[in-house]
This record gives structure tokens, sequence and C-alpha cells, in this order.
């Protein structure tokens, strides 16, 4: 199992971009929406930026699955 798990150094940097990624599809949709009454892709995009960077607090390897659930 140990060989196909990225090293956490790595696996740092892959999460940053991801991150980085979520807030400018957030950014990006924003911009769009400013003058246009449909705002969902917006809403969605908000959804998504803050789900996952509230896993940037949680240490998914400590932590079980019902501490997860009382987590939220």
């Amino acid at each position: 199992m140990d060989n196909i798990l990225v090293n956490p150094a790595i696996s740092f940097y892959i999460g940053a971009f991801v991150q980085w990624g979520f807030l400018i599809a957030f950014l990006y949709s924003l911009v769009v929406s400013i003058n246009t009454p449909k705002k969902e892709a917006v809403w969605l995009s908000l959804a998504m930026t803050i789900s996952y960077s509230s896993s940037l607090f949680i240490d998914i390897q400590d932590i079980s699955y019902i501490q997860l659930f009382f987590l939220i």
C-alpha cells in the first residue's frame, strides 16, 4: 500500500494547486456573472471552495469517520 501513496511533501503542493483551481473558478464565475441575474455558478463554486478549504484544517489520517461525522 505504501508504494501507491504520494509523498506528503508532494501531496501538499498538489492540494495547494487544487485549492488554487477552486479559488480561480470561483473568482472567474464571480466576474462573469456581475451583470447577469443568474448566479448559480457563483454559489456552486463558492460551496466547492469553502468545502475544500475546510478540508485543510482536518488531518484525515488521524480522524475516524464518526469524528468526521460529528465535526460537520
